[in-house]
């Protein structure tokens, strides 16, 4: 006895749709943006294990006009990546990355205001600063 063609026509349907569903699940498990194979390649480097507050500190010291007066807010160090500046090739940056947020006093002994920056560390070394204007925090974090 034979099974009506109708019933053939709606198993071998299903069987199609099946097959294009489970090619559609593996085909999408193994897709990676340009960004996730740079990532995966590079990866974070070594968990911060250094000072890395008297890093950026320190980092600071050099460039600012009394760098004793100066008052910082910290974000706790995660993985994280930014791209560098268009005028700079927009590169990756990864690593671990700290937004140090500084005041600090102008030539006219006044505070300037906090300002934004954003720190990448890499191997407990700082590979990468960003700001001080939020512009320039901002596209990094955005991740450009």
């Amino acid at each position: 006895m034979e099974k009506p063609r109708s019933k053939v026509i709606s198993v071998r349907l299903k069987m199609n749709a099946l097959i294009v569903a489970w090619a559609v699940a593996l085909l999408a498990s193994c897709a990676t943006t340009p960004l996730e194979k740079e990532l995966c390649h590079t990866g974070y480097g070594v968990p911060l294990t250094s000072d890395w507050r008297a890093a950026i500190r320190n980092w600071f010291h050099d460039r600012l006009k009394d760098p004793f007066s100066a008052q910082y807010e910290f974000t706790e160090p995660k993985k994280g990546y930014a791209r560098t500046p268009p005028n700079e090739g927009e590169k990756l940056v990864v690593g671990y990355k700290v937004i140090a947020k500084v005041n600090a006093k102008n030539s006219y002994g006044e505070y300037a205001g906090f300002r934004p920056y954003l720190f990448i560390f890499r191997n407990n070394a700082i590979v990468y600063v960003f700001g001080p204007t939020m512009t320039e925090t901002e596209w990094a974090l955005e991740g450009h």
